[in-house]
This record gives structure tokens, sequence and C-alpha cells, in this order.
């Protein structure tokens, strides 16, 4: 023992230590089970379900498994087992014995039995508490909402009302903060946060009105029967107000607003054994009528072609193009240009991109340009950042990734952004994108549109943007129905892309989107073309809708736009 300690116990220090030692343990011992509480995480383990029913259906055995692992996992609470992959369960006693050769707390399976398009869903759920067996009949479409309910209530189960009541409170003080300091890591959860005087009426300023009450500040079509792939919004015909332009199958169709509906003003109908990709507008010869450019492939073959709109009728400028097409705005001008890219042999794209100029009456490819890796024609767009730009490109998982002018990477989204239907089919060597043993035909999806514009006004630029949403299309690789849609509205922020607003969901796939004065009455629109959703088959017949959106732009300080259903997020990505 050190001298200096052996005297100060001698001189009775030692009565003092044992004091301090003892009100510590105290303490400690009175601290550790709420401690303990709050590290009472429990375990739990899904089986894939057994599914009774056609075997065009069968994937959901793993698909209901996974989403049921996704929705169950409880920051703080729940916990999927890491031990290995279970097998289908059939029985009770069976549950039991994997239960405890798991050593988890809790274990769900459940079968679901699919008669024509109706469903009967039972899960089980057998834990500490017993077992419960949770029953539902369902239409095939209305699956996946249903099981979602079901793990709400398999959550409850296992935490009854009276622990989530702390909890919960818990829980919202955590978000609370989280989201002031990254509101957009949870893209489709968050408020708007406002004060309210004392003794103000109507509904908790926490809550968030989702729905319309009214049709203010939005305006719908009458659903056209067929399946819209892209809409541009232009004056095609140069007399002084603007057309609706459609891109179908194999063609294109003109529309004007009367009476507050669409009406056909034209339709070029191509041959059927032409597959449309994406359409674009773009005064070529500055003759002040638009041309329509139609990038589109026969089998494996490209034949684009361009078409203007002059006196009710299209007529062809020019077909049998030999590349896909697009129109960007290229710095330092930001003007519209037109881009163009070869087919490749052993690949989908023959690189680089290349701006497209007419010589000799013909639309031919000229002009390296510089772009990212993994860049083409159809998957960038550049956005103004103050006296340089940054390249913003769609993944080929449906991310965006911002590059510098340099063509350095930025930043990547964690949300996936820019997803779409339209698929081209394409050869395993392309890059970018690894072997894939469930899906050995694999397609390229040509994201939807990127938007830059200037809405609010300031110096910052902002990028219109969708996010579909589909539970199924984030588990199966070639399911691209989305039954939900949303306009993103984002800006760089220095470290990343942050949301400014978002649309309120949108029933359907989005599929076009742009700002145009869609109803020429001399104010500028947010106009959004949408596909209604196939059903969980997708053996339903698709339609169109367009959608028409006032923007209200004021001098509104940090928040700059206001707009008329939008709701304004602040925060990162």
């Amino acid at each position: 023992m050190r001298p200096y300690i052996r005297r100060y116990l001698e001189a009775g220090g030692g009565k003092m230590l044992k004091r301090y030692v003892s009100v510590m343990c105290l303490i400690a011992c009175m601290l550790l089970p709420g401690v303990l509480r709050g590290q009472d995480v429990q375990e739990f383990a899904v089986a894939p379900f057994a599914i009774h029913g056609p075997d065009k259906y069968q994937y959901l055995q793993k698909g209901i498994q996974s989403m049921l692992v996704s929705r169950l996992t409880w920051e703080g609470r729940l916990r999927p087992a890491r031990d290995g992959e279970l097998l289908p369960i059939s029985s009770e006693n069976q549950a039991k014995n994997f239960r405890q050769s798991l050593g988890i707390d809790n274990i769900v399976w459940g079968e679901v039995t699919i008669v024509g398009h109706e469903a009967d869903v039972s899960v089980h759920l057998f834990g500490g508490h017993g077992g419960t067996t949770f029953s539902r009949a369902t239409p095939m479409p209305q699956l996946i909402p249903v099981l979602e309910d079901v793990s709400g209530q398999i959550r409850n189960a296992i935490f009854p009302q009276k622990d989530t009541k702390t909890f919960g409170k818990e829980a919202q003080n955590t978000t609370e903060s989280q989201t002031a300091n990254n509101s957009g890591s949870r893209i489709n959860e968050g408020f708007v946060y406002q004060d309210q005087q004392a003794g103000q009426g109507g509904l908790n300023p926490q809550f968030e009105y989702t729905g319309y009450q009214s049709s203010t500040g939005r305006w719908r079509s009458q659903s056209l029967p067929f399946t819209g792939l892209n809409m541009v919004v232009g004056d095609g015909d140069a007399d002084g107000e603007n057309e609706i332009f459609v891109l179908t199958e194999h063609g294109v169709r003109a529309y004007g607003i009367e009476q507050n509906k669409l009406a056909q003003l034209g339709e070029y109908q191509g041959s059927v054994r032409i597959e449309c990709l994406n359409l674009n507008v773009i005064d070529l010869n500055r003759d002040g009528y638009l041309e329509l450019v139609v990038s589109a492939m026969q089998n494996e073959r490209v034949t684009s072609f361009v078409l203007n709109f002059k006196d009710g009728s299209f007529e062809v400028v020019e077909d049998e193009i030999k590349f896909f097409m697009n129109v960007v705005r290229m710095p330092p001008e930001y003007q519209k240009t037109l881009i163009g890219q070869r087919k490749g042999k052993s690949k989908l794209f023959d690189h680089p991109v290349q701006e497209v100029i007419r010589m000799d009456g013909k639309l031919r490819l000229q002009r390296n340009i510089s772009l990212p890796s993994r860049t083409n024609v159809f998957n960038f767009a550049y956005l103004p950042f103050k006296d340089m730009y940054k390249v913003i490109a769609v993944t080929e998982n449906d991310r965006l990734a911002v590059f510098n002018h340099n063509h350095k990477v930025e930043h990547v989204t964690a949300n996936a952004y820019a997803a779409s239907a339209q698929g081209i089919p394409k050869d395993n060597s392309f890059p970018g994108l690894g072997e894939s043993i469930e899906d050995p035909t694999r397609f390229y999806y040509i994201p939807s549109r990127l938007v830059p514009c200037n809405l609010d006004r300031n110096d910052e630029f902002e990028l219109l943007v969708n996010r579909n949403i589909s539970l199924a299309a984030q588990f199966f690789t070639r399911y691209r129905y989305f039954p939900q849609g949303e306009i993103h509205s984002l800006f760089w922020d220095g470290i990343g892309l942050a949301p400014q607003w978002t649309t309120r969901p949108i029933n359907g796939t989005v599929v076009d989107y742009g700002i145009a004065d869609i109803n020429n009455d001399e104010n500028q629109e947010l106009y959004v073309c949408v596909t209604t959703h196939p059903g969980l088959t997708g053996f339903r017949e698709r339609k169109t809708v367009v959608y028409s959106y006032v923007l209200n732009v004021e001098d509104e300080g940090e928040t700059g736009v206001r707009t008329e259903g939008f709701y304004l997020r602040s925060g990162g990505e």
C-alpha cells in the first residue's frame, strides 16, 4: 500500500471512504432496474408463410415474411433474430420448439389462402404471453395494407397499451429531436410544427392534414382509357396557347383543357411494332414550332422519330433515327439541348453521350459531353449551384448520386427517387449492375424526369423529382407497379440533397411532371401525369390521369415557396 494512502486510513479516513462506497452502491442499485428496463429488448423471428393458391402467388411466401420483419422491428423494443433462416411452421407446438431452440422471445408464422381475387389471412404469434391468432378476409389488392395493420396489432400484443404509453412519450421526444436534426431521414414521416395560441380552436397543430377536404389548389382530369408513358406541355403549333402531349405505347396524343376537362386535339399512331420510350419538346430550328422528340425501339433496334404538331394534326419530321434522345439544360447558359446516345452491340448504351445537331437535313451525333461514369442519355440533369453546377444522376437502384463539376461523387441519397416502370431489355454486361440469379431477363428502367427549377426565386435552385412508393417493389426487383407517388422538391444544402417540400401522396404511379402554364391562365402550375395502379396481380386495366397544382410563389423568407396541396419540410436527407 502506498504511504499516503496508509496515513489517510490511519487518520480515520477509512470510515469516510466506506460511507462513500456504500452510498454509491446504493445509488447504483436504485438506478440499475431502470437501466435494465431501458434495455429490455425482445427478439422475434418470422417464418415463411404458407401460400395456398395458384403458383403465381408463391412469391408471397418470402415477400410477406420480409415485410413483417421490417414492420415489426421497433428500435429499443423489438429486434429480429440473427440465427439463420426459419423453415415453414405448421403448428403451435412446432413454433414452441423453434422458439426454444433459437432462444428468442416471440415467433410469428401464418398462412394465406387465395381463391379468385379474395384472400383469407391467418397470422399466428407465440411468445411469453402465450399464443394469439389474427385472422382477416380481404380482396387481393388490400392484402398488403391488411398485413401492415396486423403487424401493428402484433406489436400491441407483445407490448400492451399500458406499457407503450410511457415508451410512446420517450419515442415522441426522441423523434422530435431527430426530426429537428435530420427530418429527411424518414421522408414519409414527420410533421409540420407551428405555434398555437392558448384557446385557439382547430385540430392539434402537431397533426397534419393529409386528405383533401376540397379541390382548392388542385385540378384533376378525367381518366383517359390508356396507359401514358410520358407527358410534356408546350405551345406545339405556335398559336400562343399550350397543348398537352401524352406519349402512349405506340404514339403521341395532343390535348387541350376545355370546360375543365381534357379534350383530344390530335393523335399520331405509329407502327404497333414500335415501342415508345420517352418524349421531349424542343424548338430545334427556332421557327416557333416545337419538335416532339420521341425515343423508340423496334425489337432490339433503336428507331427514334421527331414530330411537329400543326393545324390540329401531327406530321413526321424525321424517323428511323438510330440513337436514343433526350433534352437537358446544358451549362453555362442552361438552354435546352438535344442529346443522344447509340445503343451498344454487347451492352445497352454505347458511350459517350453526345449533342445532337441537324446536318444535311438529318439529326446527327456530334460533340461529346463530359459526364461522370455510369451516366447515360436518360439518367442525369445539371443542377445550377452558385457559380458552378452539380450533376445529378439516377443510379441503378433508384438513388440520386450528386457529382461536382469535376465528376467527384459528393452524396448519394438514402431514399429511392425517379423510379419508373418503363423498362428496356438489356444485355447482362451492362456496366454498374451485378449478375442477377432471380432475374435472368433483366431490364434497364428509364428514370423519371429530373426537373431543375427555382420556384422560390432565390440564389439556390431546386430539383423536382418523383418518389413512387411500393412495398412490393422493395422485395421484388421486377415488380415496378406503384400504388402511390409524390413529387419532392430537393435542394443542395452543402452536404446532401435536402427536402424542401413534397406533395401529399397521389394515388397511382407518377410517370411525368413539370412546371408549365397547363391551362393557359398565364400562371405556372406543377403538372403531374399519373397512371392508375393495376392491383396486386397487375391484371387490372391501367388508365391515365393528369393533375395540376397552383403555385403561389411569395416572398416568405426562409420558407420560400407557398403552395396549395403541398406542405413544407426542412432538414437534410
